[in-house]
């Protein structure tokens, strides 16, 4: 009996002569990897025919997408098969800008790198040395800084290519985390999205899909959804409300809702007493005194101000602030726009003291790795580490 592989080849071969595809051959398994399509960091099982992958699927035990695949997930082995996909390190054998490169093996990649890095070390110029770095979170981050720290360099720079840099900077300043935040959309009942258009354009489509369905069809309390933006996105379609705030006023909107829930007195002030700083009016070591954030609302963002200035009418404005306030666990959610408009809209999630709690904004704990006791003993007898 003909092993059914050779039958496919033999085919591709009277068909297409020598350019006939190659079959792929050998044993079947399933292999489970991370999708790099984009920052979503989706789990997905590869479907392999001896080492070739041949399929896509979403593993159903990943926490973020749970067994679902968006379609550029699916789409992964075109990349990986693009006949200009670059599979490894290339060396400038022209002039700068002529575009003339040679390939060449890691190993000798390695090699080049670390004389030249061995150079600039001799010269006392470790400060010299750049590492410029896109998507890495986690153990890859922490593994670049630490290699930066122990060369002598603090040049260690991180672009994130995503749409949620300025809500990252947004966290850092307001609570001193640098890998973002994770909002618990399934398990909240009032959803307010600024300017952030969640089915279409999110750091995790496929988790904030599933999320969005569940939400809506699933849960025993149905969420309400209110989309700010001044397009009719998807997003927008698919909420319960769309409010149509003028371009680039969505913080304006958020520190007016803030107004009303401080003035009724609605915010969470135990967690604001005991987890903020700068609430109230407060003074620095040398006597110099600050405005605090709630006379700083109360003094310039006045509903009826952010009314005409986003264009949304009061009595939406006020029914929004009420809503989020009494409606909780409630959620507001900011993806786009600058650090201050970020800032803004964070800040009602911390007056609804809505940190750290189910149906909320949850922190990014760092992983935390350690060795073996008795390894790590030993290392301590060594004078290798503390």
């Amino acid at each position: 009996m003909a092993y059914a592989p050779d039958i496919a080849v033999k085919a591709f071969e009277a068909a297409w002569g020598e350019d006939w595809v190659d079959v792929p051959k050998g044993p079947e398994r399933w292999v489970a990897s991370l999708c790099r399509q984009c920052p979503g960091g989706c789990g997905i099982r590869v479907r392999l025919i001896g080492d070739r992958p041949v399929k896509i699927e979403g593993n159903i035990f990943h926490p973020v997408n749970r067994g679902k695949l968006c379609p550029k997930g699916q789409s992964g082995l075109m990349s990986l098969n693009d006949p200009d996909r670059i599979k490894g390190p290339l060396k400038r054998v022209g002039d700068r800008g002529a575009g003339k490169w040679q390939e060449i093996t890691w190993d000798e990649a390695i090699r080049v790198a670390a004389s030249r890095m061995k150079e600039i070390r001799s010269k006392n110029a470790a400060h010299k040395l750049v590492l410029m770095n896109g998507d890495a979170s986690g153990l890859t981050t922490m593994l670049f800084e630490r290699f930066l720290r122990q060369f002598g360099s603090p040049n260690y720079i991180n672009f994130p290519s995503g749409l949620d840099s300025g809500s990252r900077d947004a966290f850092y300043l307001m609570q001193g985390i640098k890998d973002g935040v994770v909002y618990d959309m399934e398990m909240a009942n009032y959803i307010i999205s600024f300017d952030s258009d969640l089915l279409q354009s999110f750091w995790s489509p496929v988790q904030v899909m599933n999320a969005f369905g569940y939400t809506r069809r699933v849960k025993d309390v149905r969420a309400k959804i209110v989309q700010v933006e001044s397009r009719y996105s998807v997003t927008a379609a698919k909420a319960d409300e769309w409010m149509p705030v003028k371009p680039g006023t969505e913080g304006v909107l958020a520190l007016g809702m803030a107004h009303f829930i401080i003035k009724e007195g609605l915010y969470d002030k135990i967690f604001v007493e005991k987890h903020t700083f700068g609430f109230e009016d407060w003074e620095d070591p040398s006597g110099t005194g600050h405005q605090g954030y709630k006379n700083l609302v109360l003094q310039n963002f006045s509903p009826s101000v952010v009314s005409e200035i986003t264009g949304i009418p009061l009595e939406s404005i006020l029914r929004a602030a009420k809503e989020f306030a009494t409606r909780g666990p409630a959620l507001a959610i900011g993806t786009r726009g600058d650090i201050y408009q970020q800032m803004a809209v964070h800040s009602l999630n911390a007056l609804a003291g809505n940190i750290d709690k189910s149906g909320g904004v949850l922190t990014i704990t760092p992983p935390r790795f350690s060795i073996c006791r008795r390894r790590k003993a030993m290392m301590r007898r060594e004078g290798v580490c503390k």
